[in-house]
């Protein structure tokens, strides 16, 4: 992620954009969200990827959170796309997701309070204003973080029904 955002060439060639996908440049799919526009976008994602892989780790899931990252990045991209974004760059969309995969973990009662945090949270940017740009003007694409949501939503439901299905056959044994 440092490196795409050293050095603007790869960033170019990294960037998720609509039209370069649609000519082929399927990689961009992946590659957009290891892209930021500035300093403080790059600091901000790296703090949230570090919280997630920490809290992963804590909760031994550490390659279920890596298959949710892989696996609806490009989702993610693509539905973006449908919205009708030009361009995206940035993690917050897939650690918005995340962040909803690991609370979904947690005792129902601190799983409930966790999404109802980020729920008002996603309200508060998407109605009331709050923090709606990166500091140099470049607007915050709001579709990312209640996207990326959802897919955490139905990547931690099909975690929870994969979990309970497998409890079940190990007590049926």
């Amino acid at each position: 992620m440092v490196l795409a955002w050293a050095m603007p060439g790869l960033q170019a060639a990294l960037i998720l954009e609509r039209e370069a996908v649609q000519g082929g440049q399927l990689w961009r799919l992946w590659s957009g969200h290891l892209v930021h526009v500035n300093g403080a976008h790059l600091a901000m994602n790296l703090l949230g990827a570090a919280i997630v892989a920490v809290w992963s780790w804590r909760q031994r899931m550490p390659w279920e959170m890596l298959a949710f990252l892989a696996l609806t990045a490009p989702v993610l991209g693509m539905l973006l796309m449908a919205t009708g974004a030009t361009w995206y760059a940035g993690l917050s969309g897939l650690l918005h997701g995340a962040f909803v995969v690991l609370v979904m973990r947690l005792p129902m009662r601190y799983a409930v309070i966790g999404l109802l945090v980020l729920l008002a949270k996603l309200a508060w940017q998407q109605w009331w204003g709050g923090h709606q740009e990166l500091g140099d003007g470049t607007p915050i694409l709001l579709a990312s973080h209640w996207l990326g949501a959802m897919l955490g939503l139905v990547f931690g439901v099909v975690l929870a029904v994969n979990s309970r299905s497998a409890m079940a056959a190990n007590t049926r044994n």
